[in-house]
């Protein structure tokens, strides 16, 4: 993570007051996956995809984000196959992390989802998130009061645990839970999505090996007028993801 002041004058408040010297951290990541997957959803139709983070942290917990993908974005034929084309997907947020004590702090952010084909038939849509952290715990909580662009609600929470198993491998595991007027309308009811991830890094690459798994009902499936139709969705089924990066 590259360090940057970035000479942004703040005013402490909104009174005329001395103004403060802002620094910040910035940090750029390119990623290599094997298969995009958002809560258990393939977004690339189980194929490789190339990914750009950028990070922006503020040393007053301010922070802002974004993240570029290429999704598969089209039709699914009798055999649950995509025939389409291919899209951008971007996600841009901002937020503020803070402590409580010296190991537990919380976060509230906003999240953007963004298409920008122009002939994409995705809506973008907006996520507010509040999070708890500590302990190599962190617990998350996401609302969208208009998901996909279709005036549904949804929930989803998850709870991520990080353990080092020994020197430069780190175990990951992940719990989430899908719910909300969006689920029962675009796949019958919630689903639960689980991971267990192993990370390293070497030679300036970060690797993971993900091995991700769905919870759903047998009855569950997708609306197909529904824009996530158009993504893979593995019922009861485990694939692992493999993944390399580079931060600068």
């Amino acid at each position: 993570m590259n360090k940057a002041v970035l000479s942004l004058l703040v005013p402490a408040t909104l009174a005329a007051v001395p103004a403060q010297a802002v620094e910040a951290d910035f940090s750029l990541n390119t990623t290599l996956t094997t298969d995009s997957r958002w809560r258990g959803v393939s977004l690339t139709n189980t194929q490789p995809a190339l990914q750009l983070t950028a990070d922006l942290f503020f040393d007053n917990g301010f922070y802002l984000g974004s993240w570029l993908s290429h999704i598969e974005n089209g039709t699914l034929d009798a055999n649950n196959q995509l025939s389409g084309e291919q899209d951008i997907e971007l996600h841009a947020w901002g937020g503020y992390s803070n402590f409580l004590t010296d190991e537990i702090g919380y976060a509230g952010s906003i999240m953007f989802y963004n298409y920008p084909e122009p002939d994409a038939n995705l809506t973008g849509f907006s996520e507010y998130i509040a999070t708890v952290f500590g302990y190599g715990f962190v617990v998350e909580y996401a609302y969208s009061n208009d998901f996909s662009g279709l005036g549904t609600s949804s929930h989803y929470f998850d709870v991520d645990f990080e353990q080092p198993l020994m020197e430069n491998l780190t175990l990951n595991l992940h719990a989430g839970h899908s719910w909300g007027e969006y689920a029962d309308l675009a796949m019958a009811g919630s689903y639960t999505d689980l991971s267990a991830s192993l990370k390293t890094s070497h030679f300036g690459f970060d690797f993971s090996l993900d091995l991700i798994h769905n919870i759903l009902d047998d009855s569950q499936k997708f609306n197909p007028n529904d824009i996530f139709s158009n993504f893979v969705f593995t019922d009861n089924g485990s694939t692992a993801v493999f993944s390399i990066g580079k931060t600068f």
